[in-house]
């Protein structure tokens, strides 16, 4: 932890991530539960997000989150869920960040702040994707890019 929270303080790290949940691989989940708290307690003292990686667990970041009641905004990385799931987490205040593959009602469930995208699930195109996002959206290509970016330098480029 030591090491991260040196490499994390420096100017160009932007976010504490991709940290998370996952039984189905690595160590025991209490283990991770121990490690994500210990990561997201570094991101709320040197201020910055926390980027997640969720898989069956739910219950545990939720708990971690009421936990920890954190004040640096917590992005699900490459959220795939229901949309019962989707305005679960919104409704507790997490972004939610969409790849190629997503549930259409969650998408167009997560409001226009609270949303992010990233390709790095495949060799997909960022401009692709933002095309296929925005028409599921109802949105223009430049509607969907002009909120991007505002969340981007809203979350990670604060002055």
């Amino acid at each position: 932890m030591a090491q991260l929270e040196q490499l994390a303080n420096h100017p160009q790290v932007v976010a504490i991530g991709e940290v998370g949940l996952d039984p189905l691989h690595g160590a025991s989940i209490q283990e991770q539960i121990k490690v994500f708290e210990s990561q997201a307690l570094l991101a709320e003292a040197i201020h910055k997000p926390v980027i997640i990686h969720l898989v069956k667990s739910v219950d545990n970041l939720l708990l971690s989150y009421q936990h920890l009641r954190p004040t640096m905004p917590w992005i699900i990385h490459g959220f795939r869920g229901k949309p019962q799931l989707a305005r679960q987490l919104l409704n507790k205040g997490f972004y939610l960040s969409f790849g190629t593959h997503f549930n259409l009602e969650a998408l167009c469930t997560t409001p226009n702040n609270r949303l992010l995208i990233e390709t790095d699930e495949h060799e997909a195109d960022i401009d692709q994707l933002c095309q296929t996002l925005a028409l599921a959206r109802c949105q223009t290509n430049e509607e969907l890019r002009q909120t991007l970016d505002e969340n981007v330098k809203r979350l990670f480029f604060k002055p």
